[in-house]
């Protein structure tokens, strides 16, 4: 979780309200809840519990047009790449580097 307090606080030093949970299942039960307020996800490829690719699929249950930017402290290894062609709207690698995670989440957000 530390990794993703990191981005929460990065994040938030350039203005971005930030939600985080611990877990998909948390996850996809605060974007249940809130979908309407959350612009764009970040979400990790590998987590507790179920994987990012079942939580990016339970995310577009909810809502299709979700922005998700794939997360992975590997280099774009297959789930990230078909979550991608998926429809992903981009991809940060961990350790993040502020400039690089900021540019990620603003050009998602900024999309149409």
């Amino acid at each position: 979780m530390m990794v993703a307090e990191l981005a929460r606080d990065i994040l938030q030093r350039f203005g971005y309200t930030v939600l985080l949970e611990s877990s998909g299942e948390q996850a996809i039960d605060l974007f249940y809840r809130r979908s309407n307020e959350i612009v764009a996800v970040v979400l990790d490829v590998v987590m507790p519990g179920m994987d990012g690719r079942e939580v990016f699929h339970r995310l577009r249950a909810v809502n299709p047009n979700v922005k998700v930017i794939i997360s992975s402290g590997y280099s774009r290894e297959q789930d990230a790449d078909d979550l991608l062609k998926l429809g992903a709207a981009g991809f940060v690698q961990k350790p993040y580097r502020i400039a690089e995670l900021v540019k990620a989440v603003g050009e998602t957000v900024a999309r149409k």
